[in-house]
This record gives C-alpha cells, structure tokens and sequence, in this order.
C-alpha cells in the first residue's frame, strides 16, 4: 500500500539531501549551525548566523531541540513581503515568556533573510521569527538578524498568504512540520535503525517521534479489531503529524490525537466500543471518548501509571514497548485546569513500522538503480511517499521540453507539488503549483509532436486548451494506452521504474474530471538523477 503522508525515513533523507543540495550550492555547512525546516511541500534549509547574533541563535537552536516550533501556524503571512510563524497561540500574541536583548547588525534583509519578530520594544523577541520574501532596506538595522535560507526557498514562497485586507493574518494558515538542527538528524536515524531491529511485527506496530526520542507502540489487533484498522487508516494518512499532547496529568496519562487540540476535535467518524477486560497499566494506550461508549474518534492516551479504574471502561489498543522514558518527558499540564497544557508537545510524526522499513528498502534499491543508469543526465528521479518513480526522459524527440523539465527540477520547481487530476485508467496529472490545472511556471514551449505513442507508463506534456504550443510545466503519466493522445501531446518520458506508486496515487472522480479535491498525493522531491550519483 501507498503511505499516503511523509515517511519517517524518507523524511530523514530528504533532510540530508536537503542539506547535501545547499551545501553544493554554498559550500560546507556546519551542521551544528544549520536548521533544517520541514513544511508540507519540502524542506528548507537556514544557515545559522552566530557571528551576527550568538544570544538569538544559542535561543533558537534550545527551542527547536525541546520541539518548540513542531507544528506552529505561519500565522502571518504578506504575499512578497513576509512569512512569520513561532506564537504557539497563532496569533501573534504568543511567545515562551523569555525575551532577548536585540542583537542587531548591518546584515541586509535579502530575499530568504530570517529575522527575530518582536514588539515595539527593541529588546522583547522572544520566539517569533518570520522570513523575508523579497530585500526590503526599511527592516535593516531594526530587527535581529539571525539567519538565512540557503535552499528551498521556493517552498517557502509556497506557504499560504493572507487576504489583502486581512493586515497578514492568514485563515486556515499553513504549519511547520517540524524544525530540526542538521547536526542532531544522523543521531535520530540510527536510533531509528536499531529500534526498527528489535521489532517482531513491525507491521502492527507504531513508531512516535517526539522531541524527546522515539517511542514505539505495539498495536492489539487481538484486542480492539476496529480500533487497530482506523487508527492505521489515519496514520497513513498523516492524521496525527504536528498534533499535540493537549492534556497530560503528571502520574496519570498523556492524551493527544485532537486537530484543535482542546479536546473536542476529531475525524467526525466514531468507532463502537471494543471494551476488554485487559489492565490498564502503565505504558497502555487507550482511546478517549465521551459519555457515550462509542463515541471514540481519534484521540487517545498513554498510561504513565497502572489505572485499574479504566479497566472496561475504555478501548485498550496497544502498549508501549520501547520510549517510556520519552513519554514520562511529554510537557505536563495544570491540574487546576484538568491537565490542559499550555504550549503543548507535538507528536512530530506517527508511522508504521513496516511502512518504515518498507521505505528503506525501496531508498536502497532506488540507490542501487542509479548505479545502473546508462545516461543519467537524462533520467529523472521521482519520489513519492511510497518510493521512488524513475522516468527516462527522451532528449532525441523533444529536446527543448527535456531542457525545460530538467531547469524546472533543478529549481525544485516541482518539490511538494500534488498529483491534481488523476482518472483511474487514463492519466495522473502534476505540475501546477495552483492545483487548478491553470498554472505553471510562466514558460510555455512550443510543441514538439513525434511519432512515439501513448502507453501505459507514458509521460507527456499537459496543454491548455487545444493550442499546441501551450505546454508550460504540467505533465501527465498514461495509465493505460491511450492512442488518443497520440500526435497531440509532446511525449518526453517514460516511467521505467515504480509504476506501481503511480497506479496507487489518489484518484480523483469523473464527475469531478478527475480533480483530486481533498488532501492528493504529492512529488515529495524530483531530482536529476545525475545530481544524486
């Protein structure tokens, strides 16, 4: 099956891929001054500046390594002029209480500068920060600069801007997924990779990461069936990625898996009871209801003592078996106010075990392909959250779209982009950064038709209209063979490698066209495939 969201490990190699590019294009990073930020369509990477301002940079790296930022809203976001997150209330009124003496220097606001946010007070920043989308000179000198980003910045012009009247404040605002010091990504891979070791049924187990370690849950089909199947449906969608521990009692339990994060949220879908006589003890998990026994959603809890007053009373699905320790560190809430934590802890991710090693695997053979590659100048690699797509592209017959397609993917043009429209047995279209099938990159190319046909695996320039000469930087993969399309449309590649990932895209419906309206599947990178060897 397809993992619909981010895998653990592949999200740790776009990292260090993410970093390796930016170290190509600037030189030696150092990794200990070094941030790698994961948003939803990629990862971008900003280079610490301590010789500017040590103090702020010293904050920021301590915040990110308690996990502080995992999660946040781009709350504020001014289309061509900035985009500031880091209020865990998301309204620019939320910080951690600790403020910074200003540092400033004579560093320019530039295009991808990332400075502290503060009041109008020169000495209160304190958490927020915001990154600049363009030089402007009026910022110099009045905010303290303390870092730059140094690649992706192309995703970061992707995060969702407000409404002009709205002075930046952005309605259902973009999240960071998380933020991690490059120096501390090598030591949470291999703590991954032993753990991964020491599982007997890595696929009915669940792998945590929070900013303390990882922690790994042994799911109870044996148990609670129902409860088992819904909770991997929604892991594998993503569900619980940047959600927090919104309640946690000291002695008592720690529960998260709410999307507003006060405890009445949820998927809308509730599951019937599956009530056991199994104790409640110390490392279990539960799911959390209302009155109604069956009233469980998504939520749930992990035991940090022996309960036996839950015994019945709630659905026992599965138990902590490595990372109690972790648990026992998740940020606890006020008893006066039944546990609610304020500046809760983030699960930063939530996999399958089996979806984990699955990706490694399929992470080694993409390595073990690229070694085999005849011209790979000319050979596109496509990673989808399943693995990876490899697409021989066809310089002979159109070689002016190859040229375009190759400048677009070593821009990250196409990184985080979504498969929009995809019709099961005809086509999976990609390539616009709107998702409306009406954008592009500004470029259009004029067509360049051959006598090469439409079959499955087919890859080929989308038009808009019937103009020829209109194909800008959408594309589509064929499902099945497609005669139709033949002497229409400028074929430019052919997937050699992992059709199977595409045959598992989102698919859109008919009535729709095919457009895939809630949560499509999405290119997490597409790389030359001799920039990787």
């Amino acid at each position: 099956m397809l993992v619909r969201a981010f895998c653990l490990v592949a999200s740790i190699l776009m990292i260090l891929g993410s970093a390796a590019h930016a170290q190509d294009k600037k030189g030696a990073l150092d990794p200990e001054n070094t941030l790698i930020m994961q948003l939803e369509t990629g990862n971008v990477v900003i280079e610490l500046r301590p010789d500017l301002a040590p103090n702020h940079v010293a904050r920021i790296k301590r915040l990110v390594r308690e996990g502080f930022y995992d999660g946040l809203l781009w709350f504020r976001v001014i289309k061509d002029y900035i985009a500031q997150t880091g209020d865990p209330r998301g309204n620019g009124t939320g910080g951690t209480g600790e403020t910074i003496k200003a540092e400033f220097s004579k560093e320019p606001h530039d295009l991808g500068t990332v400075s502290m946010a503060r009041k109008s007070d020169p000495d209160s920043a304190d958490s927020q920060f915001f990154i600049s989308m363009r030089r402007i000179e009026g910022l110099d000198g009045q905010y303290t600069v303390f870092g730059k980003v140094v690649s992706g910045m192309e995703f970061v012009t992707r995060i969702k801007t407000a409404d002009q009247d709205a002075n930046g404040i952005v309605t259902e605002p973009d999240r960071v997924v998380s933020i991690r010091v490059l120096a501390d990504v090598d030591s949470i891979q291999q703590k991954l990779s032993k753990l991964l070791e020491t599982l007997k049924d890595p696929a009915d187990t669940l792998i945590l990461e929070l900013r303390t370690g990882l922690v790994a849950i042994k799911l109870r089909p044996d148990l609670a069936p129902k409860h088992v199947t819904r909770i991997k449906e929604l892991v594998r969608e993503g569900f619980y990625d940047g959600l927090t521990f919104h309640r946690v009692i000291d002695g008592y339990f720690a529960q998260g898996g709410d999307p507003k994060g006060d405890g009445t949220g949820g998927t809308g879908i509730t599951i019937p009871a599956e009530f056991t006589s199994t104790p409640h003890v110390r490392g279990s998990v539960s799911m959390a209801r209302k009155k109604s026994n069956d009233s469980a959603d998504s939520q749930f809890f992990i035991l940090m003592t022996d309960i036996p007053a839950f015994n019945g009373e709630y659905t026992y699905f599965g138990d902590v078996i490595s990372g109690m320790e972790h648990v026992d560190q998740i940020k606890r809430g006020n008893r006066k106010k039944n546990g609610r934590v304020l500046h809760p802890d983030a699960m930063i991710s939530v996999r399958i075990a089996s979806d984990i090693i699955e990706a490694e695997e399929k992470a080694k053979q993409i390595a073990s392909k690229l070694t085999d590659i005849g011209d790979a100048e000319n050979t596109l690699i496509m990673q989808l959250s399943g693995g990876p797509v490899v697409i021989k592209m066809f310089p002979e017959s159109a070689p002016n779209h190859v040229a375009h397609i190759k400048s677009l993917t070593r821009k990250g043009f196409y990184d985080g982009l979504a498969f929009f429209r995809v019709i099961d047995g005809l086509i999976a279209q990609t390539g616009d950064p709107t998702n409306s099938g009406r954008g592009g990159s500004g470029q259009t190319l004029k067509s360049e038709i051959s006598d090469r046909l439409h079959k499955r695996g087919t890859v080929s320039m989308a038009l808009r209209g019937s103009d020829p000469d209109s194909a800008d930087s959408q594309f589509f993969i064929v499902y099945d063979d497609a005669p139709r399309f033949d002497g229409r449309y400028t074929v430019w590649g052919q997937v050699v490698e992992g059709m199977e990932l595409i045959d598992d895209l989102k698919k859109g419906t008919r009535r729709t066209n095919g457009m895939v309206t809630s949560n499509p599947d999405r290119i997490l990178t597409m790389q030359v495939a001799s920039d990787i060897i």
